[in-house]
């Protein structure tokens, strides 16, 4: 409590390492990288895809930067499905996959048949986005 008896909430002071509470999302979206970053690392076919996807949002030099990728999502994948090190798992997917989304918003393309309609829709009225 503060000095005028209003609770306070300080992010610091949370300890969710006592409650199972995380435990699903974070084996959930552990597996689900695994099994996006797994191909891109050790398939030729999911190495060549992830390659053409960087070429085509222009992302510069696709064939170093794709191993980054892969890399981060099968590591970061693991590291949030073990639950060490989730902090660092997280932020290196969520920076690496929010890297790809605002390439992909700046350069107008997304892979075809991926997002919903409604999304492309709002995208069109996007500011940043030049008109043709």
């Amino acid at each position: 409590m503060s000095q005028n008896n209003v609770p306070t909430c300080d992010p610091r002071k949370l300890n969710y390492g006592d409650t199972p509470y995380p435990v699903p999302v974070r084996v959930i979206f552990g597996i689900y990288l695994i099994l996006t970053g797994f191909p891109k690392l050790f398939t030729g076919a999911g190495h060549a895809n992830i390659i053409h996807q960087l070429t085509v949002l222009r992302i510069p030099f696709p064939e170093i930067v794709s191993w980054g990728v892969g890399s981060i999502e099968f590591i970061g994948g693991l590291l949030l499905l073990v639950g060490f090190l989730t902090t660092i798992g997280a932020v290196l997917n969520l920076f690496s996959t929010g890297g790809h989304f605002l390439f992909a918003l700046l350069t107008g393309l997304f892979p075809s048949g991926g997002f919903p309609a409604a999304l492309i829709r709002w995208i069109d009225f996007w500011p940043i986005q030049s008109r043709r």
